[in-house]
This record gives structure tokens, sequence and C-alpha cells, in this order.
């Protein structure tokens, strides 16, 4: 016995041994505070670093993405880069240092960076435009300079004037400057700017003009009352060379946080739209969203996110006149939309995902889908359905070899009619997202028990031939007594 536990508490530090030998080996700088992935990158980040002495000589010369995130710095003077000089840095992250400035030195010294990282520190306003105009000239392509203090909440049309002569910028990052009017006119000599991320600001007005360039504009988490103007009131387009925005292809407008949404007709005016999210928990109405208009002229919608918008009032016909122009999409996601039936979603066949987490749906049926020939995933997470039958869903999508389906966290009846679907989730449990997370809410003995914990006894109950001799024996049963007590007599 006492060599036995030897064996085992010897094995157990062989084994430990190899782990620590293999972790080490994958960590190409095992003698610097950082780790080493492969020969290009070094995570130095959250190593309570305040300077960087010790990564000098200790990581490859080879390093061109060096993340110094979560470190303690407060200040970045002319020779704080020296310990790594000899390194060509393409890549820097110095985002939640505490970091209240960079010196002029510091930052021209890095000649061969791209992209930078400098959000989540305590940096004021008048820091960052000094940076900027040390930046004019280098071969910066991305900037993050979020969380900013004491920003102006209108922002500057000359605020990245020191930066016109750079015409790599492609992606910068404002979030969180407390921003409340923003005009596209600041960006409009950026002329390689394609991806803009104003997110987490207070913006209530957004002035289109001059952001003909983007192709991505993140206004996730800010108050606009209205979705912004495309074009003047005759219809000409503030941006001559782009009348339909040809190259904006993604927009967020989720969250937004008014009780007078104002959408006006033409407002998602562009053929180069592919991806809108737009919602609003606030009580929105019908005529408030023109929903017989809204969509008609982005007709290249693949992805439609209008989740926290009530659209209780809709009916089958409303959604048909709404969705009949996005012949492309592929992704319609209603999330806690206030539905307690499948919207008539029919004629979008080229639809492949389909979210209705978190609303009130009873029932389903195939009718539903006749022409989703393409649907492979649907979602209806949390919603108010007692049971799933063999004719929910059309023949093809039950075929489809790459189906999943989401309907955890619904008051499921365990009775026979869940039987069908029982067996089904049993035998194809790689389909059913959230598996264990389907439960019998009635009848009561079952409350709380995953739907398949009763299979056995469904089968046994719920099987024809079971019903028919139930029957049977209950009416034999009946006249026996019958019998009985009339022989007594």
């Amino acid at each position: 016995m006492v060599q036995n536990y030897s064996i085992r508490i010897l094995y157990a530090v062989m084994f430990s041994t190899t782990l620590v030998v293999k972790s080490t080996s994958n960590n190409v700088c095992p003698t610097s505070p950082c780790f080493c992935a492969n020969a290009t990158v070094a995570d130095c980040s959250n190593r309570k670093l305040e300077t960087l002495h010790s990564l000098h000589g200790t990581i490859p010369a080879s390093v061109t993405n060096l993340d110094l995130a979560g470190n303690n710095f407060s200040y970045i003077n002319d020779t704080f880069f020296d310990p790594i000089a000899s390194l060509k840095i393409a890549n820097l992250s110095i985002k939640e240092c505490k970091l209240h400035g960079i010196s002029k030195r510091a930052l021209q010294n890095l000649k061969e960076i791209y992209k930078l990282d400098l959000s989540m520190n305590e940096l004021e306003y008048k820091s960052i435009l000094q940076i900027l105009r040390w930046l004019n000239g280098s071969q910066i392509n991305k900037l993050d300079i979020s969380d900013v203090k004491g920003a102006p909440t209108s922002l500057p049309e000359n605020v990245f004037k020191s930066i016109y002569r750079n015409s790599s910028l492609h992606t910068v990052h404002l979030r969180n400057w407390e921003l409340v009017n923003v005009s596209g006119t600041a960006f409009k000599n950026m002329s390689k700017l394609k991806t803009l991320d104003l997110s987490n600001n207070n913006i209530l007005e957004l002035k289109m003009e001059g952001f003909q360039h983007i192709k991505q504009l993140n206004l996730t988490l800010n108050e606009l009352a209205y979705v912004p103007k495309m074009c003047d009131s005759k219809n000409k387009s503030y941006v001559p060379r782009l009348k339909f925005l040809w190259s904006l292809k993604k927009l967020r407008l989720n969250d937004m946080l008014t009780y007078d949404l104002i959408i006006e007709k033409d407002a998602f005016k562009s053929k180069s739209l592919e991806a809108l999210f737009f919602g609003s928990n606030k009580r929105v109405t019908k005529e408030m969203l023109q929903y017989q208009t809204i969509f008609q002229k982005c007709t290249n919608v693949r992805t439609l996110d209008m989740s926290l918008f009530d659209l209780s009032a809709f009916t089958d016909e409303d959604f048909l006149k709404m969705l009949s122009p996005l012949t492309h999409l592929k992704q319609l996601i209603l999330r806690h939309s206030v539905l307690n039936f499948v919207p008539f979603i029919s004629h979008l066949k080229t639809l492949q995902i389909l979210n209705l987490h978190g609303n009130f749906i009873r029932h389903v049926h195939k009718d539903s889908f006749i022409n989703n020939t393409n649907l492979h995933k649907i979602i209806l997470r949390k919603n108010q359905l007692t049971s799933i039958h063999e004719d929910s869903f059309t023949e093809d999508i039950w075929n489809n070899s790459n189906f999943t389906i989401d309907v955890s966290f619904n008051p499921f009846a365990c009775d026979c009619d869940l039987e069908w679907f029982v067996k089904w989730a049993d035998a194809h449990r790689e389909k059913v997202i959230n598996y264990h997370s389907n439960q019998c809410d009635s009848p009561k003995e079952w409350k709380g028990r995953h739907i398949n914990s009763n299979l056995h006894y469904l089968k046994m109950r719920c099987h024809p031939l079971n019903r028919i001799f139930i029957i049977i024996l209950t009416i034999g049963s009946f006249v026996f007594i019958f019998l009985f007590t009339f022989v007594l007599l």
C-alpha cells in the first residue's frame, strides 16, 4: 500500500514537471516577464511594469506585436522605449495603464508602428491633440484613442487636421468621449478612413456629411432621437460622389435611448448596406417605423436586427409588407420584441438564421416556413412554448444537415404531445443548442426535470397500442365490477 502511494506521488511529480517543461518550451522569451507564444508576439500585459528595462535583451528581435496593457506607466517619457529600441514594433497596445501623458520623442521613435491602442487611460483631450500632431506623417493605420477626459461635447471640425497628411489611417475608435454633437466634416479629409467607432457616447445629433469614405460606422449606445439624414429635402446627396452611400456596409443604431424616435423616408437609402442593427426599448408604433417603406431603398441587407422594438401590433400582412424588399436577407433577429406568434417569413427564401429569443410565442407551425429551405438555425429560447411537434417545421428544415435549434427555457408540458420532440432531441443532441436546459414545466410532479428524464414513461404511455390496452383495461375493469356486483346481488 505504501509502495503504491509512493508510486502515485512520483507519477504526479513527473506529470507536473512535464507540464511545466511543456509550458516553458512554448514561451520563446522565458527570461522576460512576458509570454511569447511565437517569435513575433510578446504579451507583457498585467505584469505591474513601471518601465521597460526588464524587456531589454529578453524578448526576440523579431517581435512586432507588443501588448503592454494593464501596467502602471503613468507617463511615457523620451527614453521610455529605449530598452526595446532595436525592435520594429508594428502593433502596440498601452491601454488601461493609468497613463496621463506621452512625450513627443517617445512616439516619434516608433517609426514602424501601424496600430496603436491608447484606450482606457487617463489621457486628457489636450494630450490627445498633441499625440495626433506627433503622429502626423506616420504609417499608423489603426488608432484607438477612446475614453478621453475633458473632450468638448461637440466634436471640433478641425480635431484631426494635424493628421490629414497621414494617408494610411483607416480605423479610428472614439468610444466614450462623452460627445453629444458630431459632424462628419471632422473626417471629410481623411480619405482612407473606412471604420469609425463612435459607440458609448451621448450623441444626440449626427450629421452625415463628410462620411463619404466610411464602410463601418458604430453608433451603439448613444442617444440619437432620430435616424440621421442621408439626403437633403430635395433628395440631393450630401456627398455627391456617394449618392446612395455606396461604401457603407454596417450600421449600428441599437439600444437607442429615446421616446420620440423619428425615422424619415429613405433614412436607410443605401445600396451597399449589408448589416443593419437598430432598436429601442421605448414604445415605437408601426407608423413611427415607416414599416411599409423603411427597407425599400436598402435591398442588399443580409443581416437585420430589430431587437427590443415592440412589434406586438404587427400582423402577418405587416411583416410581409415590411420585409418583402429584403430579398437577400440571411439573418433576422427580433429578440424581446413582444411577439406572440412567429412572424410571416415564408417569402424570405434566402433566410438562414432566425432569432426570436425572449418573446411570448406559444405555438410554431410549418406553414410559417414553407419556402424557407435555407433556414438552418432557429432560436426560440425563453418563449412560451409548451410543445414542439414534427409539423412545427417543414421536412426540409428538420432534414437539413446543418440544422440547429434552441428552445431552452420554455415551459414544456411533458405529455404525449411532446413525445416526438423528446425522442428527436435525444437522437440529435448535437443539433439542440442548450440541450440540458430543456425542462418540464408540467405535470407538477415532473416540473424542473429534463424533458428526456421521462422518455421511457412517455414511450409506454403514449404508444397507440398501449393507449388501446389502457382503454380496454379500464372498460374491462368497469365491466368486471358491474358483473361482480350483479352476481353478488
